[in-house]
């Protein structure tokens, strides 16, 4: 596939999730009473929790190991999915007893779809996995596909239930995971010629998940402050607020963050396969290409800010509904901080290229005690006000930090060269 054309799949890929998920938040918010919509971010975060630890790293790890196995494909394929299962399933089981041991009042709403919730999180587990390798193979055509399907899916599911059935956040849950389970048998279909069981065996399995925890260990910590600092603002919201206010900043946050994410989302998954081919070969293509890709982020975030600061209102009118309305003033700085820490995100990739994850760590610590302790304070104080600027200095913190890291590594390349 040449380059043109593998660029082209990657964008319609990632222009198909944002228009997507438009249309599913703009259904939703349609649907769902702002409460609804609460709980139903509240779940979603506890999912995220739940596939950093430790999938979202473990999935860094098969990104920059998969090149190391070309010539034993169905080997590493085959025994890197029963290791992801075994996983999950000690995850689950152990999520399910804390479920019954732990009884905390601000937990209550994701008690009462625990079942829906884990088998949205294993689903979610595997498929990531399999997209991971497809993108790592350089198989746009299967990524852009599932994602299509997809969006497609949650779009008719919230029509099919409002339509004929009763839509509530449970039924939408039993829904998408429908589509998961459905979306991993297709992906294993048409890789039925390398996945092969008889190839799994407990040393590959042993050994997999030794060089993935020796990888991922300072991605593992990161991680965790990662979720902290994107999801510490909802559950504060709760202790303080109620789900109403909880679930208006989630659903103003979503549409704030969604063009800054898939753009990111866009350079990420098509940039990321070549860099990491190129590593040891072209290392000043990779800072280049970092360097003007950079600049180009930063002239569509400020159009971006500008635009939704002229129209803010109309915006969410036109996404979502009447209801959030009040609130649309906050979408403006919520995308300012969107777009510094996405342009962080991105510049990080040279860390992940370089093997230097543990450069992420302090970046991503000091980020996630600055929202908690402070957004803590600032939140009491100055209400949500206080949040919103905490957030602000989190993310610009984050991404001077990573920058001061990266250029570090520039330095040393340098030198070596």
């Amino acid at each position: 596939m040449n380059i043109s054309k593998e660029f082209l799949i990657v964008v319609i890929g990632q222009i198909v999730v944002l228009i997507g998920g438009f249309i599913f938040i703009k259904l939703l918010s349609i649907h769902l009473s702002v409460s609804e919509y609460g709980i139903y971010s509240l779940l979603i975060s506890a999912s995220t929790f739940f596939l950093l630890l430790p999938f979202s790293s473990f999935d860094q790890a098969v990104a920059r190991d998969l090149n190391n196995h070309k010539n034993n494909l169905s080997r590493y394929y085959s025994n890197s999915i029963c290791l992801y299962i075994i996983i999950s399933i000690i995850q689950m089981i152990i999520i399910l007893i804390l479920f019954e041991i732990i009884k905390i009042d601000l937990f209550k709403e994701i008690y009462k779809l625990k079942w829906e919730l884990l088998v949205f999180t294993f689903f979610t587990i595997i498929r990531n996995l399999l997209l991971t390798i497809e993108n790592f193979r350089r198989n746009r055509n299967i990524v852009t596909m599932s994602k299509l399907y997809e969006n497609i899916f949650k779009i008719l599911t919230v029509i099919l239930l409002y339509k004929y059935f009763n839509i509530d956040i449970k039924n939408i849950l039993i829904s998408i995971n429908c589509f998961l389970g459905i979306n991993i048998l297709y992906i294993l279909f048409i890789n039925n010629s390398i996945l092969k069981t008889n190839l799994i065996r407990f040393k590959n399995l042993y050994i997999l998940n030794k060089k993935f925890i020796f990888f991922s260990t300072p991605l593992l910590i990161w991680t965790v402050f990662s979720w902290t600092t994107l999801n510490a603002p909802v559950w504060l919201i709760k202790n303080f607020y109620d789900l109403e206010w909880v679930g208006y900043f989630n659903m103003l946050n979503n549409i704030a963050t969604i063009f800054p994410t898939q753009l990111i989302g866009i350079l990420s998954a098509y940039f990321s396969p070549i860099y990491y081919q190129k590593e040891l070969i072209n290392n000043e293509y990779i800072i280049k290409s970092t360097n003007k890709n950079i600049k180009n982020l930063f002239i569509l975030f400020t159009i971006g800010g500008f635009i939704l600061f002229m129209f803010h209102d109309k915006i969410i009118i036109l996404l979502t509904s009447e209801k959030y309305l009040e609130h649309s003033w906050l979408i403006v700085y919520l995308f300012i901080i969107s777009a510094i820490t996405n342009i962080g995100a991105f510049l990080s990739i040279e860390i992940f290229v370089y093997k230097k994850m543990k450069k992420l760590i302090l970046p991503n610590i000091f980020t996630a005690l600055i929202t908690v302790f402070c957004g803590y304070y600032a939140l009491n104080i100055f209400a949500i006000n206080g949040l919103i600027f905490t957030m602000f200095l989190s993310s610009l913190v984050y991404t001077i930090t990573v920058y001061v890291n990266v250029k570090k590594l520039r330095k040393g390349y340098e030198c070596q060269n």
